[in-house]
């Protein structure tokens, strides 16, 4: 399968779960942004800096995983789209619209938090790893 970074620069190295871990290189952040700290994990903890939803949006608040918990603004959804609902958690759990899943494989199922957990076809882990469990969003919030 294509890797994350392949989506979104179109390089980089195909282990993004190690990036989130903190273990990887090059790191996401430097790959969104060409700049960076290598754990990206602490920046979505809103313990890292630079800002993550800053390197999205240029703008925002520091915990990202608020903006993942609808609590926080601006609308991630909006940045991965350029439109859509305030809610990212509501879209991971396929109560929103459009398809996050879309947007990273152009294609799949309405429901990305059953890709993450390795009940959905195609599998988002599998993108990010090349295989299938474990959930990856235990690894976003650090369990």
């Amino acid at each position: 399968m294509a890797n994350v970074f392949s989506v979104l620069k179109g390089q980089g190295t195909p282990n993004v779960l190690a990036v989130l871990k903190g273990q990887g290189t090059p790191n996401v952040l430097a790959v969104l942004k060409g700049q960076g700290t290598p754990n990206v994990l602490a920046v979505l903890k809103g313990q890292g800096t630079p800002n993550v939803l800053a390197v999205l949006k240029g703008q925002g608040t520091p915990n990202v995983l608020a903006v993942l918990k609808g609590q926080g603004t601006p609308n991630v959804l909006a940045v991965l789209k350029g439109q859509g609902t305030p809610n990212v958690l509501a879209v991971l759990k396929g109560q929103g619209t459009p398809n996050v899943l879309a947007v990273l494989k152009g294609q799949g199922t309405p429901n990305v938090l059953a890709v993450l957990k390795g009940q959905g076809t195609p599998n988002v882990l599998a993108v990010l790893k090349g295989q299938g469990t474990p959930n990856v969003l235990a690894v976003l919030k650090g369990q």
